[in-house]
């Protein structure tokens, strides 16, 4: 049936060239034109543009025609033709556009390569792009061709938009794309495969959809001789997840080109993509590669492991975008030793769609210059990000990180700092994002500058779910808007009409600044509760400190000194049903009462006990000035009772949060972020730098406390524990991400349940990025 039907295509064919112009193109000027396009531009409908041998420097453009262009291979049937017809795109622009609604064009019988689609949003593919405008497809049919070697924002080697395409015996490989689909990307496009002359797609390269991506498609058949691998997972095949358009993709693949491994991996910037990769004596070199090596599943995780060093494209050829796949973990020595470097370069660094249980850890990117996108993440689900920077990126739309739609998304000790942008938001941007956890994270000196795309510098979320975020740090970022009111620092709202509850705990805002029409620190626009507890908001140049916007909102124990005239805002929102109720209690703010602003007293204000109005008396010195010193009025005044607060156990420093700090015998929460005790704080007489980790402890023997004296050597992930005779741990006095330097903390002989331990001896461990640096012996007596 197959060769019959052959034979009637290859018999119409034969027909419509007795009736139509065939304009020949040789090099040698024996043919009508030397140049592929100038045959193009002489053809009308039906015609057909035959190339002969050689290798064309050219970006054609089809203009419209049904026309067929065609090498040798059309009339031979000799596949050597295809080879031997080379069209180059000189990596200035995609090789072959069809961009005019042609309802009827072919191409046959080429080798394409070198295209260059520089631009996302305007759909330009690498090798080919195809597109259609709204009500109006193109269609275009791709035959016997290699399609390789092609680079594109998305679309490496085919970008159909809007298009009817159709794929017979055509091969697809080794195309690049920086943020999705390497070989081939369609929106809105319908896509047919040739079930008698199958095509290949296979090693190609990008940040997720390596081989296939599509938007807005449905009824994919995937009849291919070779895929990358036999059962693609979306980091080979995505798409974008749309109710309306669920998973499209039916796969027939006889063949696949990847030998996958099912084993933790190892990086090196000294490696070599040839090595096994199982082991640190034979490590990769290329990130991109041990993602697409690696294989996973959800009962045995796996990861893959970046030796420390720099990781960039001029250095160890590294490619970028790389991604991520479900259930693996990428991580780095640390993040102050493992560092992946975009060189100032106009890619993004990292895009990943479609992966669950995923998570990056220990790692700095820095160093890009790019449109919008620079840390993409879509579609995912129970992802961690834990101990990595995102520096110095310069973009034009959004800065380091943007996500949507994503869920149950865990954030810790993530620094996003000096980046800037242009519009929407600097740092990061979760859309259509549910349950996030933001904590010990740091946004510092972010700037968003625009018009009415200007959003906020620092965080932005829209959640349908629940936000918690403590003891973070947004500190320095700037918003400046022209037509537009937003937030300099923190932007939470709603998505789709709803939302979870939104926490902040033991957070600092300091030294943000709004300027043209922005006028917020903090907006929080939530249609379930808002607790806000413990936080610190000082020195922020804006209209209004906070926004509040809808339903109830918890406002315990915070500080609000020497930001503007109006603290607090709750805006009128009857005419949208809705009405804000706020609880204040045990705050230090200034101005008092008659700084929270009430809209047309459309709402309600519950001023409650504790409240003050005193200068907060910080230390104003050292890295950290806004900790409260021994005078300050702030010191055991918070809420008596913290049941119901769910105050975490550390304040900003992993100080302990509630103890007796002005020593009454009574233990009670301070106000503000910082708890006043001795038990974390820099120590100010150090004057020799800092060559090794140690650890010591005075007095010793103790009762009923000691103090523990850090010198740390090196920033990063610092575990401080007491652990009794019998190896057993008694207490975690530190777990969190510390810079280096020299610190003290002091242990009162009590547990993790606030017991009293009993007399004896007792070690003190100390790990520094998950190493053991240090180990003290201290005796307890009593």
């Amino acid at each position: 049936m197959k060769s019959k039907l052959l034979f009637i295509c290859s018999f119409c064919l034969y027909c419509s060239l007795l009736n139509s112009t065939t304009w020949h193109i040789k090099q040698d000027g024996t043919g009508n034109f030397t140049f592929i396009q100038e045959g193009i531009d002489a053809s009308v409908d039906s015609d057909t543009v035959l190339v002969y041998p050689g290798t064309y420097y050219e970006n054609i453009i089809y203009n419209g025609k049904n026309i067929m262009v065609a090498s040798l291979e059309l009339i031979t049937g000799d596949p050597t033709y295809i080879s031997s017809t080379i069209i180059d795109g000189q990596q200035q622009e995609s090789c072959v556009q069809v961009i005019n609604c042609e309802s009827d064009a072919t191409i046959q019988g080429f080798t394409i390569t070198n295209g260059w689609g520089s631009d996302y949003w305007e759909s330009d593919g690498g090798g080919l792009q195809i597109r259609g405008v709204y009500g109006q497809h193109t269609f275009f049919s791709i035959i016997n061709c290699r399609i390789t070697k092609n680079y594109a924002e998305f679309g490496g080697g085919i970008l159909g938009f809007r298009s009817d395409i159709f794929l017979s015996g055509t091969s697809i490989y080794s195309n690049f794309a920086q943020i999705s689909a390497g070989g081939i990307g369609i929106v809105n496009t319908n896509l047919t495969f040739d079930d008698g002359n199958r095509c290949s797609i296979y090693d190609n390269f990008a940040g997720t959809g390596l081989d296939l991506y599509s938007e807005h498609c449905e009824n994919i058949y995937v009849i291919v001789d070779t895929f990358s691998t036999i059962n693609p997972t979306r980091y080979f095949a995505n798409f974008y997840e749309n109710p309306l358009y669920p998973n499209p993709y039916t796969f027939d693949i006889l063949h696949y080109s990847l030998e996958q491994v099912n084993h933790d991996l190892y990086v090196s910037m000294t490696g070599d993509d040839q090595n096994s990769g199982l082991s640190p004596d034979e490590p990769m070199k290329t990130i991109v590669q041990a993602v697409r090596r690696i294989v996973s599943d959800s009962l045995n995780p796996k990861t893959i492991h970046l030796a420390p060093g720099m990781y960039s494209k001029s250095i160890n050829d590294q490619f970028f975008a790389f991604g991520g796949k479900s259930n693996i973990k990428i991580i780095g020595e640390s993040k102050t030793s493992t560092i992946i470097d975009g060189e100032n370069g106009f890619h993004p660094l990292f895009v990943m769609g479609g992966a669950n249980n995923f998570e990056l850890k220990n790692i700095t990117f820095q160093n890009i210059i790019y449109r919008s996108m620079v840390f993409l993440i879509f579609g995912i689900g129970n992802t961690r990000f834990e101990n990595l920077v995102l520096q110095n990126y310069t973009t034009e739309e959004n800065g380091a990180f943007i996500s949507s739609p994503s869920g149950n998304m865990y954030f810790k000790n993530v620094e996003i700092i000096s980046n800037s942008t242009q519009g929407a938001v600097a740092g990061v941007y979760l859309c259509e994002s549910t349950n996030v956890e933001i904590i010990g994270c740091r946004f510092i000196n972010n700037t968003t500058e625009g018009g009415m795309s200007s959003l906020c510098a620092g965080l932005q979320a829209a959640s349908s779910g629940d936000i918690i975020i403590e003891n973070t740090v947004f500190s320095g970022n700037v918003l400046i808007a022209t037509d537009w009111t937003n937030a300099s620092a923190l932007a939470l709202g709603g998505f789709n009409g709803t939302s979870g509850k939104f926490t902040i705990y033991n957070c600092l805002f300091e030294n943000n600044q709004c300027f043209g029409t922005a006028d917020k620190t903090v907006l929080l626009d939530c249609y379930d509760d808002i607790e806000i507890n413990n936080s610190t908001f000082v020195d922020n140049s804006s209209t209004y400190t906070l926004s509040l916007i809808r339903n109830h909102i918890d406002f315990h124990n915070n500080i609000l000194r020497n930001n503007c005239n109006y603290e607090i805002v709750l805006a009128d929102n009857t005419p949208w049903g809705y009405t804000s109720e706020i609880d204040v209690s045990h705050c230090n703010i200034q101005g008092g009462q008659n700084a929270v602003y009430n809209q047309n007293n459309a709402n309600i204000i519950n001023w409650l006990e504790g409240n003050i109005d005193e200068d907060p008396m910080f230390i104003g010195t050292l890295e950290y000035p806004y900790q409260l010193s021994q005078f300050s009025p702030c010191i055991d005044a918070g809420t008596p009772d913290t049941t119901g607060l769910y105050i975490p156990p550390w304040d900003l420093l992993y100080n302990e949060r509630v103890v007796d700090g002005d020593g009454d015998g009574i233990a009670i929460i301070d106000i503000g972020a910082y708890e006043f005790q001795d038990s974390v704080s820099v120590l100010e007489d150090i004057i020799m730098p800092i060559t090794q980790t140690k650890i010591s402890n005075y007095p010793n023997p103790f009762n009923p406390s000691t103090t523990i004296q850090l010198a740390l050597s090196e920033s990063g992930k610092v575990v401080l524990a007491i652990f009794n005779i019998k190896g057993q741990k008694v207490k975690t006095l530190m777990d969190a991400y510390s810079t280096k330097g020299h610190f003290k903390i002091i242990w009162r002989g009590k547990d993790d349940n606030k017991r009293s331990v009993a007399s004896g001896q007792y070690f003190i461990k100390l790990k520094v990025n998950g190493e053991e640096r240090a180990v003290s012996k201290c005796v307890l007596l009593k």
